[in-house]
This record gives structure tokens, sequence and C-alpha cells, in this order.
């Protein structure tokens, strides 16, 4: 009777699982950057939380309490609260800003290092043509060669802008003048750039190896959890 309950438990939590994923399934088909950017915005503000609560040592049930029951609430001045402004200021980042970049960014990705230039690519020079054991075309037919050639384009071209991005969307929302700014810049851009060349090439070699085109943003995003931990921390240490 035991094992009969912890089946039938399994089998409606299978059935929970596949019905949440084939509706996200149909979000994305429906409105796919709207779908990215909304999950975007929560996975950042989940790595704010983390940040906050696992690396600054904030109370979140205190914090859920204290902005709840603000006016009957006294301040313990031994307990450490969530910054909420700066939460929002983070998650709006996802989902009016990465959520919608990441989603084009991959899509052009995909339409650059495609087997269409390729074809192109083996037409412009015919001793690729009309050799396929030629050592290029070996490279080409490879299938690690377009992983990695999005991949080179992601980590040289797009993880710094992304990078010096954030920073300085993030100081605009916080209205600091441009001595502020540039000292954000200089104390956290390339300790970030250097943490994220240590996550992402591995993480994005996966992405772009593995995952359906339609579930790179949502694989980022996952990652992500771990990331923007890491980022908001960083970018926040010298505030």
């Amino acid at each position: 009777t035991t094992s009969t309950s912890n089946t039938s438990k399994h089998k409606e939590q299978h059935m929970v699982f596949y019905r949440l994923y084939h509706w996200y399934v149909r979000c994305l088909n429906k409105r796919p950057v709207l779908t990215k950017s909304i999950t975007a915005c929560t996975i950042i503000g989940i790595g704010d939380i983390n940040s906050q609560v696992l690396i600054e040592k904030a109370d979140f049930f205190y914090s859920v309490n204290y902005y709840l029951n603000k006016q009957n609430t006294d301040i313990d001045e031994n307990k450490k609260i969530l910054n909420i402004k700066r939460l929002l200021r983070m998650s709006s980042i996802g989902l009016f800003y990465s959520g919608p970049l990441l989603h084009y960014w991959f899509k052009n990705l995909d339409r650059l290092v495609s087997s269409r230039t390729i074809a192109l690519i083996r037409n412009k020079y015919p001793k690729l043509k009309n050799d396929p054991k030629h050592f290029f075309n070996k490279i080409m037919d490879n299938n690690n060669f377009k992983p990695l050639c999005k991949l080179a384009f992601d980590q040289i071209l797009f993880a710094p802008y992304i990078i010096f991005s954030m920073y300085t969307i993030l100081n605009l929302l916080e209205g600091n003048d441009f001595p502020t700014y540039k000292k954000n810049l200089d104390d956290g851009y390339f300790t970030t750039l250097k943490a994220a060349y240590m996550l992402w090439p591995f993480a994005n070699f996966i992405n772009f190896r593995f995952v359906p085109s339609d579930f790179r943003v949502l694989f980022v995003n996952c990652v992500s959890i771990v990331w923007n931990t890491v980022f908001s921390y960083i970018r926040h240490l010298s505030l």
C-alpha cells in the first residue's frame, strides 16, 4: 500500500512537471519575447535575493515580515533587511533589457553561424568546394564547429558588452553621477568579466551544442541563478 501511494505521488509530480513544461512551450510559441523576458526577470530577482541572503546575510523571513507589517514592526539592529529597491532594479533589467536582448542575440547567432553560411564559404573558395576531404571541410563538418563559432562570438563580443551595459543601466537607475559610475565600473567591471569567463564558456558550449534554439534563453536563465548571485554581489560590493 505504501509503495502504491508513493508511485501515485511520483506520477502526480511527473504530471505537474509535464503540464508546466507544455504550458511554457505554448507561451514560448505564442509570445517568445515576453515569455523569455518574464523568465529573465524572475531568475535575476532570485539571483539578487540569493546574493543578499546567502552572501550578504540579509534575513529573508524577517524582511518579509518587516515589509508586510512595516508600521507595526520595530527595526532589529541585529537583522539585515533585504534591499527591495535594489531587487526591483535588478529584476527590471531582466524584464526590459536582458530577456529581449538574449532572444534576439541567439536568434541572430543562429542566422550568422548556419549551414547556409558554411555553404557560402565553400562556394567562395573553389578548393573547398571541389575537395570534400580538404582540412577545412573536415573542420566545418565537425559537430562542434558551429557551437564553437557561436561561443567565440558570444564570449568575445557579447560578454564584455552585456556586462558593461548592465553596469551602465544600473548606475542610471540608481541616479549616480559620472564619477560614481566610473568608480563602480573601475571597481567591478574586470572582476565581473573574469568571473563570467570562469562560467559562461563551458555553460554556453553546452547551450549551443545540445539545447534547442527555443530553449537557449531558458538554459541561460537557469545558469543565471548562480551567475546573477555572483554578479549582484560583485556589483554591490563597493557601494
